[in-house]
């Protein structure tokens, strides 16, 4: 009918609903060490705009570059899964098996390039909780194709060969079920910009009309920005081999990265990093 929500439309407005069980709500991102630090600038809402920009300029320069190439890799998955016959099962096996020890092998360069411990402890748990739902809620073939990665990828991180962070299962969640890479970079830029917005608000940093009129305002072109900023690298699909690569992943916010660290140190927190 007309005016119908096509399919990725539909995706997209599930895969932002804060009701999704991702465990999202546990983590404010350094926001809580961060306030509590004495660095927010005042006014409250001027100094969260500040963070919001620093914070999501070094998610997106060094989480969107290994999103993006694991859910090249599932993307590939999927769509061969679903165009294949009963033929060439070596083959397909091979492949499963190349594509799983890509991810894993992703997952765990991320992990030395992450270099704060408490967001590694709140990605992993988030990022378990991720797969957990695609497995759950949205796989229909778990022996086949996506599925089957999952459940194996899963039980890798269970053995700890890997620690299945939530860079990763968003990409293999968001790939799985046919969400484009374009679509999968703004949503994934946006939910933690949400995700910062939505802890201020229970910090009390700023209440929830500001919450949102930022949201709209000042943060969407933020978010608009990091997404332009990626497609214009030359490493689409996360390829960053060369030697002294500038637009490969990397962290540009030390002090964040160091009041993230503090987290755990303070003495009273609602939150877990």
């Amino acid at each position: 009918m007309d005016g119908a929500l096509g399919q990725e439309e539909f995706l997209l407005l599930l895969l932002s609903d804060s009701n999704l069980p991702t465990g999202g709500f546990v983590s404010s991102s350094g926001l809580e060490s961060h306030i509590q630090h004495g660095l927010l600038q005042s006014p409250p809402k001027d100094g969260l705009v500040d963070f919001i920009r620093a914070s999501l300029d070094s998610y997106a320069k060094l989480q969107v570059p290994f999103m993006a190439e694991v859910h090249r890799l599932v993307e590939s998955l999927r769509e061969a899964s679903l165009t294949s016959g009963e033929k060439g099962k070596g083959t397909e096996l091979e492949r499963d098996d190349a594509v799983l020890g890509r991810v894993v092998e992703l997952d765990n360069e991320l992990s030395a390039m992450m270099l704060n411990h408490v967001a590694r402890r709140a990605s992993t748990a988030q990022g378990v909780a991720l797969l957990t739902l695609y497995q759950r809620s949205f796989d229909i073939e778990s022996e086949v194709g996506v599925g089957k990665l999952v459940a194996r990828l899963r039980a890798g991180i269970r053995a700890g060969e890997c620690s299945g962070y939530q860079t990763v299962g968003f990409a293999v969640l968001a790939a799985g079920l046919g969400v484009t890479l374009a679509s999968s970079t703004n949503l994934f830029l946006f939910l933690h910009a949400r995700s910062l917005l939505s802890s201020a608000v229970r910090l009390n940093a700023v209440g929830p009309y500001v919450s949102h009129r930022l949201l709209l305002h000042d943060v969407g072109p933020m978010v608009e920005e990091a997404v332009l900023f990626y497609e214009g690298t030359k490493n689409k699909g996360g390829r960053w081999d060369e030697e002294g690569d500038e637009d490969g992943p990397a962290t540009t916010w030390p002090l964040g990265e160091i009041l993230g660290t503090r987290h755990e140190l303070l003495h009273s927190k609602i939150f877990n990093s």
